[in-house]
């Protein structure tokens, strides 16, 4: 039989490959959604969950600009797990609210494509252990290098300078 090829991927390329296929999945998932919110495609009704309290052209607003700053914030990757969980939660009630509630749609198909979306964003995460939550980000990962000490005064110290360096300088 044939040797097997060894292909170079090393424990650090392969958590490469995986922070940017799940960045690259954020990505496609949230300008489906920014999509939405900005009126380009259709999709579930963002407006679904305050239509009960507002009216409707505010219930439109509030419903748009939900949508759009939990998805910026997801996309960006800034707290991931919250907002991955923020966003999954609105989703999954804006349709459950518009299939369910209101029947505006009058169909199961919408709510189980709402439903995988929801999983998609949900999955975009759970891999991930929780210190590598903050390396998936693509915002706001570097760290402040050194410790920081609160309190502490920082003491200079005098450099002399030898006569023989003097002499040549």
């Amino acid at each position: 039989m044939g040797k097997r090829i060894d292909r170079g991927v090393t424990p650090r390329t392969q958590t490469w490959l995986d922070h940017t296929g799940l960045n690259l999945i954020r990505i496609v998932v949230g300008s489906y959604f920014l999509a939405i919110s900005m009126g380009l495609i259709s999709g579930f009704e963002p407006m679904a969950l305050f239509i009960a309290f507002l009216d409707p052209l505010y219930a439109d607003l509030a419903g748009t600009m939900t949508l759009f700053s939990l998805t910026v914030v997801y996309m960006t990757g800034y707290q991931l797990r919250l907002s991955c969980l923020a966003l999954a939660l609105f989703v999954l009630a804006s349709s459950l609210a518009q299939n369910f509630v209101y029947l505006q749609s009058g169909t199961i198909s919408d709510f189980w494509r709402d439903l995988t979306l929801v999983c998609a964003v949900l999955l975009s995460y759970s891999s991930l252990r929780r210190s590598e939550l903050r390396k998936a980000a693509l915002v706001g990962r570097h760290r402040i290098s050194g410790p920081r000490r609160l309190g502490q005064t920082i003491v200079p110290r005098r450099v002399k300078i030898n006569a023989a360096a003097q002499s040549t300088a």
